[in-house]
């Protein structure tokens, strides 16, 4: 059996969207800042740290890592909080709400987000052992194979390291926009 460590992360149409979607939930959340000027050194936190998160989706994207989505992820949470503030004061963006639900779904249905490690690695099992597409094997290892290729993606990628800066952005961008939004809390 060939080893995880020589494989790399080939790109499909999903991951495209995903980058393209990081844009917009980029744009999304500068919207607002824009229009209401509230705090000059909130905004400025808000757009270094969305800029962080959608320079290190594009940057995970290019060098073919497919943990790239847990900052796509927090993009996508943080752009939810910027999303309603918008559609309150331009009513019109409420547009965007739909192509966002489907994008949850897709997301959602999706098992490679939230478990990319485990999603590539049984789809690289299954097909080096010709069983893609077939019911699953009875053989009791196979889910420990599965495991440690699990194990092998994630580090060989630094899964937890992205899953915890991403965590941490957007803990800061929650925070950020909570502060933006009410202004009372300063006081």
């Amino acid at each position: 059996m060939r080893s995880i460590q020589d494989t790399e992360f080939k790109k499909g149409i999903i991951n495209y969207i995903d980058v393209v979607f990081a844009f917009c939930h980029f744009i999304i959340i500068i919207f607002p800042l824009i229009i209401v000027k509230s705090n000059l050194v909130l905004e400025i936190i808000v757009i270094v740290i969305s800029g962080i998160l959608l320079f290190s989706v594009v940057l995970r994207f290019i060098t073919k890592n497919p943990f790239y989505i847990s900052y796509g992820v927090a993009l996508l949470l943080g752009n939810l909080f910027f999303l309603i503030p918008s559609v309150i004061l331009v009513p019109l963006i409420g547009i965007f709400v739909i192509p966002e639900i489907c994008y949850i779904l897709v997301l959602t249905w999706k098992t490679r987000t939230f478990s990319a490690s485990k999603y590539y690695g049984d789809f690289r099992y299954r097909r080096a052992v010709g069983s893609v597409g077939l019911p699953p094997n009875p053989d009791p290892n196979l889910r420990l194979r599965e495991n440690l290729q699990s194990e092998q993606v994630e580090d060989q990628y630094n899964a937890k390291q992205h899953g915890i800066l991403s965590f941490i952005l957007l803990i800061v961008l929650v925070v950020v926009f909570i502060l933006w939004y009410d202004p009372s809390l300063f006081y």
